[in-house]
């Protein structure tokens, strides 16, 4: 953080640490903190290729404060870009994998689109963590 806010992981942490406060508030969180999040969030991910929980986070963030449409696009871009990491070599990453599968479930059920959520879903349920490695996005549309 004493890089902060020229270091991606800066804003992640910073990001990070207001979408854990919303999810331990016991009030509701003002729209112009998640908002404020979200843009730390989104500027995270931007300026490092390699973060991976701010992308999950977003997508969660962005549920919660009622941009459904915005969570799914997150969840989706993340799992893109998880696509292109293993394509390109790196290890996979399964705890992200799922997080973010999980992610579009929820949007695509709140979308009422419910064939989707469960094929993803059943995926989840189905192979654990070892079926999200083969293919993150695994031809689903969004």
């Amino acid at each position: 953080l004493h890089r902060f806010p020229t270091e991606a992981g800066g804003w992640a942490a910073m990001g990070l640490a207001l979408c854990r406060r919303h999810t331990l508030a016991t009030s509701p969180f003002p729209p112009a903190a998640s908002h404020r999040a979200a843009q730390m969030l989104s500027h995270s991910i931007a300026g490092d290729t390699s973060l991976g929980s701010p992308r999950v986070a977003l997508s969660a963030l962005l549920l919660q404060s009622g941009d459904v449409q915005g969570a799914l696009d997150a969840a989706v871009s993340g799992l893109t870009w998880l696509r292109r990491r293993m394509e390109a070599g790196n290890g996979p990453r399964r705890k992200l994998t799922a997080g973010l599968r999980l992610a579009r479930a929820r949007a695509l059920l709140r979308l009422g689109r419910l064939d989707d959520a469960a094929t993803v879903l059943q995926r989840l349920s189905a192979g654990g963590a070892s079926q999200t490695v083969d293919d993150p996005l695994s031809g689903f549309e969004t």
